[in-house]
């Protein structure tokens, strides 16, 4: 890939910098001096590193990879390969004889136990052929088919809500709208918010709506949260995305800002890792449409050297693989693109939709892929082989001359594929295709549908300046609060 600009401050310098000069604006003497920014910095980061998990459990850690590399050496001199280890020893600088893991054999016991589970997991998304469907259709007290959902909950934005997103714990979510500004939302508030509300006096701590962020001057069109800081990025018509710390209740605008001057950035999404972020642009006077790959570290942005690989028309989407080992984007053209996490380069394109392509995202295990187009069709793709499986169908087929933006995602446990049209959303059976619930509430149409990561709930944004978060009306019982 091709580097964009020059090299600049990371991500978490920036996120730092400004969590220090917050503190020293709030210090009682006011002053500034480079002991007093100093020791404030030490606390923060000691503070920060205390607060943080097992850097064990973070494979770009540099802890990790020590572990890693140590039980490697370990494996090879269990197996009697002491040349070996010792070559991966001094290549690694790790003693021989590391205290990291004593146990020679761990390798072989945490290749066992992950093959146990990514067996486990190989069901987690399996679509059956015609033969086997109708055995498939059978119910269970947990299934989609016996969620009933309700609006728990409607936040109001001043212009059409665009775009919505949940953390990775499922424990916020973040609204974007027309009227430029962002919202954080406490999913657990959202839940019992009508019961709280009859019960305290007070309802400030109750409220739902727990932060507002404004810095932009024109419609947000995508939100995402970085997988371990307390940062919030959007990205903007107005040719930035801007990035917020939504760990501090008195802070409301970014922290930083990445300028794209010669286009719209339509979508965004950070690695998996928190190492990159994704970019996807508008067709501008003067450059084509593009995805490009921001190093968070390095702050330089990264293009295909091939200009073929790009759409011919706006990015609208661009996702990652759960392994981060592949992206796809959709776009305006009605294609969708599969991309080499590593080398950046498109490795295959597909004719998806009539009309626009809105969305594309991977099924948790990446055997499949879920898009849906200006056609209002949803389809389901075949990784392996690049073949449809099924199409989801809305009632009364596909609308003509839709100008209308749609959504689709899988639910939490893809049983489900969600999506919309027009004011409605659509809840389908994921193997049978069938539609199970047609929910009714917006008045205007539905941009945008985000589920939660870890329950039956998800989050509906529509030009009729609304966000509704939708749960399982039985939530309360089903998690004690009855």
């Amino acid at each position: 890939m091709d580097p964009e600009g020059g090299v600049a401050p990371s991500l978490i310098t920036l996120f730092f910098s400004q969590q220090h000069q917050q503190q020293l604006q709030q210090s009682k003497d006011g002053s500034t001096n480079a002991s007093t920014q100093k020791q404030l910095q030490k606390n923060f980061i000691q503070s920060f590193l205390e607060s943080q998990e097992n850097p064990l459990d973070n494979p770009s850690s540099i802890e990790f990879k020590k572990y890693l590399y140590q039980i490697i050496i370990n494996q090879l001199r269990s197996d009697g390969f002491d040349g070996a280890a010792q070559a991966v020893a001094s290549s690694t600088m790790l003693p021989i004889n590391s205290k990291l893991e004593s146990n020679l054999s761990r390798l072989s016991e945490l290749v066992h136990l992950g093959r146990q589970r990514e067996h486990e997991r190989s069901r987690d998304l399996v679509v059956p052929d015609d033969a086997t469907m109708k055995m498939s259709t059978t119910t269970n007290p947990k299934s989609i088919r016996n969620t009933s959902f309700v609006t728990r909950f409607i936040t109001t934005h001043k212009g059409s809500c665009r775009t919505a997103k949940f953390t990775r714990d499922g424990k916020y979510v973040a609204t974007g709208s027309a009227d430029c500004s962002l919202k954080l939302l406490d999913v657990e508030k959202m839940h019992y918010h009508h019961q709280t509300k009859v019960e305290v006096e007070d309802h400030t701590q109750a409220r739902p709506v727990i932060r507002t962020f404004y810095d932009h001057t024109s419609y947000i069109n995508d939100v995402d949260f970085h997988p371990t800081m307390p940062i919030v990025v959007s990205a903007s018509r107005d040719k930035s995305s801007r990035f917020f710390d939504y760990s501090k209740a008195s802070i409301k605008r970014s922290f930083h800002s990445l300028e794209t001057p010669e286009a719209e950035v339509r979508s965004l999404q950070f690695h998996p890792s928190g190492d990159f972020m994704l970019l996807g642009t508008a067709v501008s006077a003067t450059k084509q449409a593009a995805v490009r790959l921001l190093d968070l570290h390095s702050m330089k942005t990264f293009t295909s050297s091939n200009p073929n690989d790009q759409h011919r028309g706006d990015v609208n989407m661009c996702r990652w693989s759960k392994d981060g080992k592949l992206w796809v984007t959709a776009g305006k053209d009605g294609q969708y693109k599969i991309w080499d996490g590593v080398t950046g380069r498109c490795v295959s394109s597909t004719a998806a939709h009539q009309g626009a392509a809105y969305s594309a995202v991977f099924s948790s295990n990446g055997d499949y892929l879920l898009t849906n187009g200006q056609d209002g069709l949803v389809k389901l793709w075949d990784m392996s082989t690049g073949r449809q499986i099924r199409a989801y169908k809305p009632p009364g087929g596909a609308p003509a001359g839709n100008t209308n933006r749609y959504d689709c995602c899988f639910s939490y446990n893809e049983q489900a594929v969600v999506s919309s049209r027009d004011s409605d959303v659509l809840v389908w059976d994921t193997v049978t295709g069938d539609l199970v619930h047609k929910l009714v509430g917006h008045n205007k149409s539905i941009r945008w549908i985000a589920y939660s990561p870890i329950e039956q709930s998800f989050v509906s944004c529509s030009d009729d300046q609304r966000a509704r978060f939708w749960a399982d009306e039985h939530w309360e019982s089903e998690n004690g609060y009855v």
